[in-house]
């Protein structure tokens, strides 16, 4: 007699965790200072380049897309299927290019 088989996929929060404890160090936390009169105060900056900004004031946190699909396919983990069900579930999950600055030369 057969069983049914499940397909073996993680959870998407899980693996969305996992990226950013991975990545703590390409992370800068941000807190307070988001209006236009106050200066932005950093709480953390990154030890090396720049993946994730955490907004913690603003509950936000951007990620670079390009980063984290590369973490994806290389743990073997479908992008898309953890993007799609990232959007399902009950958090916000928007998928936006975004840039971020690299350090200069003699900075």
């Amino acid at each position: 007699m057969r069983g049914i088989v499940k397909e073996n996929r993680r959870d998407p929060r899980g693996l969305l965790v996992e990226f950013m404890n991975t990545h703590i160090n390409n992370t800068i936390i941000i807190t307070g200072g988001m209006s236009k009169t106050s200066p932005m105060i950093s709480a953390e900056e990154p030890k090396s380049g720049l993946l994730i900004r955490s907004e913690i004031d603003r509950g936000i946190a951007y990620i670079s897309r390009s980063a984290i699909r590369d973490w994806l396919i290389k743990g073997g983990s479908d992008y898309n299927w953890v993007s799609a069900h990232l959007r399902n579930q009950e958090f916000y999950w928007k998928i936006t290019p975004v840039r971020f600055c690299q350090p200069t030369a003699g900075s």
